[in-house]
């Protein structure tokens, strides 16, 4: 008659500081997403924080390979690249993007660690993502503000320099009227100082018009 040892396996170390982690629930106070999972993708647990964020129970872990919390797109690098580096250097850090129950993507910081007991063990991924969609928020409101601003900056110099332009013609025709009238002989004295008095003064208008436009060209640069 044969007979079969009953007791209780030695779990290695690494799986019982896991599992005592996820027993006290202390990945449940973590400000990150925390998934572990198996060689072939499947879920073995994830904290509070990814099941707040993505919208998944843990009733639902044992229907769900952690690829489907994922976007099509992220596959590729995924297993190509983020899993290999894994199991090869222990660690892969980039980012990536998550899925939350409505099909919502969520960009993530993330980390991929991969961890064997033994050379014969399986290995267990663990992956922590840290949202970075508030991030992505305001980089697209400082996109969308500098665009306003460049849009505003453009509509404010054309309009200066349709401005300046409806000033320079009429003057620039005053100015050859006026240099007409001082070719007159007739002129006295008093009369062609007035004329070049008002010569003077549509010069400074003129100089006045060419540094609106210099200054828009400039910061239209």
């Amino acid at each position: 008659m044969l007979a079969y040892d009953t007791s209780p396996q030695p779990t290695p170390p690494f799986q019982q500081a896991l599992a005592m982690m996820i027993v006290s629930g202390m990945l449940d106070h973590v400000d990150l997403m925390v998934l572990a999972a198996d060689v072939t993708g499947q879920l073995l647990f994830i904290n509070q924080q990814a099941e707040d964020v993505l919208g998944v129970s843990r009733a639902e872990l044992a229907a769900l390979n952690y690829t489907l919390l994922m976007p099509a797109w992220s596959h590729f690098l995924l297993m190509k690249t983020a899993i290999p580096t894994a199991n090869a250097d222990k660690v892969w850090r980039g980012e990536l993007a998550l899925l939350t129950s409505s099909g919502q993507e969520v960009p993530v910081r993330l980390q991929v660690l991969a961890h064997r007991q033994a050379s014969d063990s399986p290995i267990i991924h663990l992956l922590f993502a840290h949202s970075v969609a508030g991030e992505r928020r305001k980089e697209q409101a400082l996109t969308r503000a500098k665009q306003v601003a460049e849009m505003s900056s453009e509509v404010r110099g054309q309009f200066l320099h349709n401005i300046a332009n409806q000033v320079r013609k009429p003057m620039l025709e005053l100015r050859r009227n006026l240099t007409t009238l001082l070719q007159i002989s007739t002129l006295d004295k008093e009369q062609s100082e007035l004329l070049q008095r008002s010569l003077g003064q549509v010069a400074t208008v003129l100089r006045f018009v060419d540094d609106v436009v210099n200054y828009v060209r400039n910061d239209e640069v």
